[in-house]
Formats: structure tokens, sequence, C-alpha cells
């Protein structure tokens, strides 16, 4: 068909069941295979969770950071043949010092960005939004280029879009069309700036 490169996500927590991950990680290293095979770019992305602890919670922002580097330093393993892992940020703002309760410290934060980044080894990085609120997106963007984490950009949606959803239910298909023209835009322009 023509296609350069293949997207894939899956749901991933490092403390799982073994064989579960076991599971996962073999279909990701298969599909792997076939991009390597049919010449296809393979874009993964590893959503982390916890089995026991619910995101969001402070529990779970502590647990955050770890959960990610593992994950991003599984599939930045030469036999899952992945040319750029879409990770997610490391951190949960609303538990970092200058955003919300603080039980991180922003040197902190910053140091997690490094270590779940250098997970990464030779793969290319691109953070996702997780659908975060645009300006904490925006932020994160700007901590990870603070940390100095060698990144090559962000892939997202919600971040830029999803207060577009109220516009469009209240005012139409026009006011949707100009919320995108105006405000999509200048937040899209706002997200390359800070990479």
């Amino acid at each position: 068909m023509g296609v350069p490169l293949l997207k894939f996500f899956i749901y991933y927590a490092p403390d799982d069941d073994p064989a579960l991950n076991a599971r996962k990680e073999n279909l990701v290293a298969d599909i792997g295979r076939q991009c390597r095979d049919t010449g296809v770019q393979y874009l993964m992305e590893p959503l982390v969770y916890h089995p026991n602890v619910e995101p969001g919670t402070a529990e779970y922002a502590a647990l955050k950071p770890g959960l990610v580097e593992r994950t991003t330093a599984v599939f930045a393993e030469p036999r899952f043949q992945v040319n750029v892992l879409k990770v997610e940020i490391p951190v949960d703002l609303n538990f970092v010092e200058g955003f919300g309760e603080p039980k991180m410290t922003r040197d902190d934060a910053l140091a997690a960005f490094r270590k779940a980044a250098d997970a990464a080894g030779d793969v290319d990085l691109v953070y996702l939004s997780a659908g975060v609120a645009f300006e904490w997106f925006e932020a994160s963007l700007l901590m990870a280029r603070e940390a100095g984490v060698d990144f090559r950009g962000f892939m997202c949606g919600r971040a830029i879009w999803s207060d577009a959803v109220d516009i469009f239910g209240d005012k139409g298909d026009d006011a949707l069309r100009q919320w995108l023209g105006d405000t999509g835009m200048t937040r899209l322009h706002r997200l390359i700036a800070a990479v």
C-alpha cells in the first residue's frame, strides 16, 4: 500500500504477570519483524499502567517515572526492531513542585525525564500528550528540553483539540473550524516552538 510507517500501541505494566508480558512482548517483536521484512518503519507506543495502582493518584505519580523508564528500556531492546518510541511524559505534573501538589521536586522531575529518555538508548523518542491539558503538555515538553533530553518531537491530539469538542457541541461546525484555525493552530505552533 506504500505506507512508510506503522504505529502500534499496547498497554504495558512492567510489574504485571510475567506470562502476560511475555505474550505482549512476543506480539510487539513479531510486528517489528514484519515491519523490517517489508521495509516499513516501526513506531511503537507503550502505554504504561500498574496492575494495582490507579493513575492520577499520588501513589501512581511516585511510581510513574520508574514505570516509564522500565517500559522504555524493554521496548528499546533490539529484538523489537522499533525505530521510534512514542512515550509518556515520565512525571505527573499534578504532583510536581510548581504545578500541583508538590510530591516531587522540580529537580527530581528533570532527573526523571533524563533517566526515562536514557533508557531508550539509540531509539528515537517522541512524546505523547495522554490527553493532558494543553498548557501542561507544553510545560512538559519545555521540561524535557530543560532536562537536556534528546527527543525528536511530539505526537498529540487531545492536548491541542480537546477544548474544541465543546465548541462544536455548543456552536456547530463553523465555530469548530474557526477555533481550529485560530486557537488550534496557535497551540500547534507553540508546541513546535517548545521542542
